[in-house]
């Protein structure tokens, strides 16, 4: 699962707008306003939006290159304990685990947990997915008895924090993450 936080809905960039005026931006015959992007925010999505045509595309080794320049711009103007950062690594770890290189993906995807932990505590949204990573990497690696662990501290997670109790929810996780989580969970117990 690669990330999709880089560029939230909420206005994380400062932007500028700017009437036309006097029409000269051709794209409408009243007056209007436009949202100026950030050129930090635009190059960021373009080179987000490359490495998934590369992956897409099953150019893995392109799609690996761009995401170190992608994790350099981003430590470079965010650092490494910001969430961006969080999200680059996670891509790059999917694109290692793509490529059969599991050591590498299952070391980047524990310090993405661990950065995510930090960062928004023990039962965010983010960290649940990030151990899913982890967990369906290391099913794919072959490494059933870590990857059933993960699982299992997952489903104890689920149930404690994100399934309804006593008619209360305790916390908020969206119904096809946990589905994603017990079906994977469940191959391993069936040998899938």
């Amino acid at each position: 699962m690669c990330s999709s936080d880089l560029f939230p809905s909420h206005d994380t960039y400062s932007k500028e707008q700017k009437s036309c005026g006097n029409h000269q931006c051709g794209c409408s015959s009243t007056p209007h306003t436009h949202q100026h992007e950030d050129p930090l925010e635009k190059e960021l999505k373009l080179k987000n939006y490359k490495i998934i045509e590369c992956i897409n595309l099953g150019k893995f080794d392109d799609a690996l290159e761009l995401s170190e320049d992608f994790i350099n711009l981003i430590t470079t103007n965010f650092g490494q304990q910001h969430p961006f950062y969080c999200s680059a690594l996670n891509n790059k770890a999917f694109i290692l685990k793509t490529c059969g290189q599991f050591d590498e993906a299952n070391a980047l995807f524990e310090e993405v947990i661990e950065k995510y932990k930090k960062i928004y505590g023990d039962n965010n949204e983010k960290v649940v997915i990030s151990m899913h990573n982890l967990a369906t990497s290391l099913k794919e690696a072959k490494e059933y008895e870590r990857s059933l662990e993960i699982y299992e501290k997952l489903l104890h997670k689920i149930r404690k924090e994100y399934i309804e109790v006593e008619g209360e929810k305790t916390g908020k996780l969206r119904l096809n993450i946990i589905a994603n989580i017990y079906n994977s969970a469940g191959d391993i117990v069936t040998g899938k």
